[in-house]
């Protein structure tokens, strides 16, 4: 059985009385790439800043599989196994 490498199950992330992205569930397996789209303001940014830890989810889990290790993000274990997002040279 393949295990995946990345597991959300039922995200949410609001901001006071507006949703930033609601119930959001979603695998990634070794070897997939994903894409994520929408118009604008559907909630794109707030689900990668939840996946990178630079924002912190209302509820539901974000689990890492490192080194076949399972590593909720938002513990000690996450900044140990070095989980966040790198920008890629971006100059601000």
């Amino acid at each position: 059985m393949i295990i995946p490498l990345l597991k959300v199950t039922n995200l949410s992330k609001s901001y006071d009385n507006i949703v930033g992205c609601k119930n959001i569930s979603m695998s990634l397996y070794p070897g997939e790439v994903l894409g994520i789209v929408g118009e604008s303001g559907s909630g794109k940014t707030t689900l990668i800043n939840c996946l990178s830890g630079n924002l912190e989810p209302d509820r539901g889990k974000i689990i890492f599989n490192t080194n076949n290790k399972d590593c909720l993000l938002y513990t000690s274990d996450a900044a140990d196994e070095g989980l966040g997002v790198d920008l890629g040279g971006r100059r601000i």
